[in-house]
Parts: structure tokens; sequence; C-alpha cells
């Protein structure tokens, strides 16, 4: 109940005050960067986004992972690398829909 909680005020959010309707992050490729424990990737997974978390605390990283796996989204997230937004390389070929 408090993931759904949050996804409504994350909704609110981006439709009311940025315009971005949740269906636009239907199967869009995203980076974030400093995501900490990933309360925002989850939800935008859960809008249908596939997620690259650049979060350079290594300690978040496995509560990134937990989360993912309790809510069922693990298939969502596409990396989670340890890295900062100044020596992040992104060496894949594919250009992301949304970067935060």
């Amino acid at each position: 109940s408090d993931l759904e909680a949050y996804r409504i005020q994350r909704q609110r959010l981006f439709t009311e005050k940025l315009f971005l309707p949740p269906r636009l992050f239907q199967n869009a490729q995203l980076i974030e960067f400093g995501p900490d424990a990933g309360e925002n990737s989850l939800i935008f997974a859960l809008w249908g986004s596939y997620c690259t978390l650049i979060e350079p605390n290594s300690k978040a990283h496995q509560v990134i992972k937990d989360y993912c796996q309790r809510f069922n989204l693990s298939h969502k997230l596409a990396a989670l690398e340890c890295s900062d937004i100044k020596t992040f390389e992104k060496t894949r070929k594919e250009i992301s829909d949304f970067i935060l």
C-alpha cells in the first residue's frame, strides 16, 4: 500500500506539473543518476520502463535489487552501475528515452 500511495503521488507530479503522462514511460529506456534506494525507479518500472540505474553508493545496490525482487520488477532493471554522473560512460549503443 505504501508503494501504491507513492505511485499516485508520482503520477500526480508527472501528469499535473510536468505534463508527462505515465504512458510515455511504457517500454522506455531510462537512465537515472543517484536513485538512492530506488523508490522512483520502482514507479518508472511499474509504468513499463527498463531502468539503468547509476548509483555511486554501492551500499544502496542491494536495497535496489531487493526492492525490485520484492515487487517482481527485476526484469525491468536493465543495469545497476556503481558510478556517478561525472565518471559514467555509456558503452552501449542504444539511445535512452529519459535521463533523470
